[in-house]
């Protein structure tokens, strides 16, 4: 597992792909400048705000998704998942590593 101190994060904000940075808790450590151009938020009051961002079925479902790799300790890839935020807009997702 990358240490976030290490992780050079210059090149992750130059891409158009959210890319979200968790702990094993489930907390957002790091957000690239794509994700936050696209509704995710970090707040350090409340380092799962992102479950604040989805619906409940789909928090459900992506924190099911995020316990299952960290068990299996191995990378999931799931295509055309919707993805459903709270205002019910929505979007095909993720790859989780």
């Amino acid at each position: 597992m990358a240490n976030l101190e290490q992780l050079d994060t210059s090149l992750l904000n130059q891409l158009t792909t959210e890319i979200i940075i968790l702990d094993v808790s489930l907390n957002i450590i790091w957000l690239n400048d794509s994700a936050l151009a696209n509704g995710w938020i970090k707040d350090s009051k409340d380092p799962s705000a992102y479950s604040n961002f989805l619906c409940e079925n789909t928090e459900k479902e992506v924190k099911r998704i995020f316990n299952m790799a960290i068990k299996d300790r191995k990378s999931i890839t799931k295509r055309d998942f919707e993805l459903i935020s709270n205002n019910k807009s929505s979007r095909k997702w993720l790859d989780i590593s």
